[in-house]
């Protein structure tokens, strides 16, 4: 069974700022709300305080970036299975009948396994760092070869 699992970039960084952005503001408000301001400009708490924000950040960031946007599809001749975040999907290729490849904006293109005309699943081709169009083509052979 092959498995591809590649970090992204873009959603680790989100995954950093949102927690990095709400620690900061808390900070600050929690600073002039309780002491008025005086705390703010002192170097001597405001470094060891960054520096907090930063490693509880990227703890937090990770976290999230794991339980959330993580992807990762291991399959085979008879079946696959496609874990983003939290949620997995496993099926096997005889259940699909159509392939397509849709392009989901900003450069991100996903593989489309279709098992009628309506009900499908997404494949992130884009997030995995796969090459789309040969994993279309990879999926349309697994499909076919699982039928004969």
């Amino acid at each position: 069974m092959k498995t591809i699992s590649r970090l992204q970039w873009t959603n680790l960084v989100i995954g950093f700022t949102i927690p990095f952005g709400l620690l900061t503001v808390g900070y600050f408000l929690l600073n002039l709300i309780v002491f008025q301001g005086r705390i703010l400009v002192e170097r001597s708490i405001l470094l060891p305080v960054f520096v907090g924000n930063i490693i509880l950040s990227s703890i937090l960031g990770w976290w999230i970036y794991k339980n959330r946007w993580h992807a990762i599809l291991r399959y085979g001749d008879a079946a696959f299975e496609l874990t983003r975040g939290k949620n997995k999907f496993s099926g096997e290729w005889r259940d699909f009948r159509n392939v397509s490849l849709f392009h989901a904006g900003m450069g991100k293109f996903t593989v489309r396994l279709y098992r009628d005309g309506t009900e499908f699943v997404e494949v992130p081709a884009s997030d995995l760092k796969m090459d789309p169009s040969a994993f279309r083509f990879e999926a349309m052979r697994l499909i076919q070869g699982s039928k004969a």
